[in-house]
């Protein structure tokens, strides 16, 4: 009688298991940032919908709304953040006018076709939306200005806790 063979060798065992561990060395890191990619995504969409919200207001009442404290639902802007993964809390800071430096004249120039000047006082609201994360609290703000008529958003930022800003848009 011949004896079949029963099963994998040693050496072609250690050879998978350095495939996997190779595969999963590289999947990880790239899985890793297709969820930080969608968790910004998530605050962007909140953070829009809320400067939108804004913007229309002003226009109907002549002045940003400020929301009532860090919330996570609000009935005046018509947004609910409460059914989202990770950006679930949010708020509005508002009415208090603006000086435009210079330094911010050239992303504002856009709003009313190049009209503003250094030092001309707009309205302005501050969005910001976040949620806990391991590094820390991770924060999406955007800038909503209106002046004359015109208006428009700043450049989405984001970052953990008091540390520094990245541009995500």
């Amino acid at each position: 009688m011949k004896k079949t063979k029963r099963g994998f060798t040693l050496v072609e065992l250690v050879i998978v298991i350095v495939i996997v561990g190779i595969l999963s060395v590289i999947s990880v890191p790239i899985y890793r940032g297709y969820v930080e990619k969608a968790k910004m995504t998530e605050g962007k969409v909140l953070v829009s919908a809320i400067a939108k919200s804004e913007l229309a207001y002003h226009v109907q009442h002549g002045y940003f709304y400020n929301t009532p404290g860090t919330i996570s639902r609000d009935s005046v802007l018509d947004i609910d953040a409460s059914g989202n993964k990770y950006f679930r809390l949010f708020f509005a800071r508002s009415n208090t006018p603006m000086t435009v430096t210079t330094r911010q004249q050239e992303s504002l120039n856009s709003i009313s076709k190049g009209a503003l000047v250094a030092n001309e006082i707009i309205d302005s609201v501050l969005i910001e939306a976040g949620y806990e994360s391991p590094q820390g609290w991770l924060v999406v703000s955007m800038i909503a200005y209106s002046n004359g008529g015109f208006s428009d958003m700043e450049t989405y930022r984001y970052g953990y806790g008091g540390g520094g800003d990245e541009e995500i848009a």
